[in-house]
Formats: structure tokens, C-alpha cells, sequence
């Protein structure tokens, strides 16, 4: 995801818990909605992370910026240790 909030670059990785107290709406789901609509239909919470990379420029356009760019490998590999944390925890 795109963060407004930080130094454009910066990774950052946090926990998403389900919004129970919140109205959802199709055309746009904020990530703690979605883990709630999880629950509503599965009775289940799943665990969500949302890792995001805070940007520069929020305008329109094609190309990727420069910060966001390099804190591309950071970003995956947080995802990746969240997955290998949940395999093991599958385990």
C-alpha cells in the first residue's frame, strides 16, 4: 500500500485488527472492514498485516518514484517474513 504519513521510502508494516464498529461498502474496503467481513461470513478473524510504503508524489501518472522504487526490496522481504512467520506458525 501507499502511506500519506512518513518519509517517502519508509516501510513500514502493521498489524490490522477487524473494525466491527464501521459501515462497508463495495466499491471501497478499507483493510480492517475486509477482516471484518471475514468474520460476519466465517466467524473467524484471520490475522492481517498491512505493509506500506510512504510516498512522494500522490499525483497521477505512470512512473514510480525513485524512493518508492528503492524501498521496493525492503517491502518484499517484510512480506516475506510475515509469510515464513505464518508457515512456521502453521507448522
Amino acid at each position: 500500500d501507499s502511506s500519506h504519513s512518513g518519509v517517502p521510502g519508509e516501510v513500514r508494516c502493521n498489524a490490522v485488527h477487524a473494525d466491527r464498529s464501521s459501515e462497508t461498502c463495495s466499491h471501497s474496503l478499507a483493510p480492517d472492514q475486509l477482516l471484518s467481513i471475514c468474520n460476519q461470513l466465517y466467524a473467524v478473524e484471520p490475522c492481517g498485516f498491512l505493509v506500506s510504503i510512504a510516498g512522494e508524489c500522490f499525483d497521477h501518472g505512470e512512473m514510480i518514484s525513485s524512493s518508492a522504487m528503492s524501498a521496493l526490496p525492503q517491502a518484499v522481504a517484510a512480506v516475506k517474513k510475515l509469510l515464513e512467520g505464518r508457515l512456521l506458525l502453521q507448522a
